[in-house]
């Protein structure tokens, strides 16, 4: 048997809970479009409990976050996922509970564009979704 060793890592810059963290291992703009693996920080809900828009990236190899463009609409736990179309990565946001009106399922669709640090909202679902999983397999989010 094995003994691993644990360390802390550096915090978010801000405490959150509800936000959700997505793996990426591709081309990072900040870093001279290298490929390297970060994770990426995605909306969740601040120390009040109220949701927020923020989005960020951990770069492991240096232990350090980095704050990105943030969304244009309030939410924790959102279903989120990467995906590829046309050769770019994009970062998909949709559903979660927002706060308009408070603690309220959402039903806007966002989607972050890696190589140009930018957000674009998308038509929104017909219905909001809350507390939903999400599994990507072969470049489709499935959501349960």
């Amino acid at each position: 048997m094995s003994i691993r060793e644990f360390k802390p890592l550096k915090s978010l810059p801000a405490e959150r809970c509800y936000n959700n963290l997505i793996s990426y291992t591709g081309p990072i703009p900040m870093l001279r479009n290298q490929i390297k693996q970060v994770l990426f920080s995605c909306g969740g809900c601040d120390q009040k409990g109220i949701p927020v828009d923020s989005l960020y990236m951990y770069y492991p190899e240096k232990d350090f976050w980095f704050p990105l463009a943030s969304m244009s609409v309030l939410r924790a736990q959102p279903i989120c996922s990467i995906l590829s179309y046309k050769d770019k990565d994009y970062l998909v946001a949709l559903g979660g509970v927002g706060n308009d009106p408070p603690q309220e399922p959402v039903n806007a669709i966002e989607l972050y564009d890696i190589a140009n640090n930018v957000w674009s909202r998308l038509t929104d679902m017909t219905k909001p979704l809350m507390g939903m999983a999400g599994l990507t397999k072969n470049n489709n989010l499935l959501i349960f």
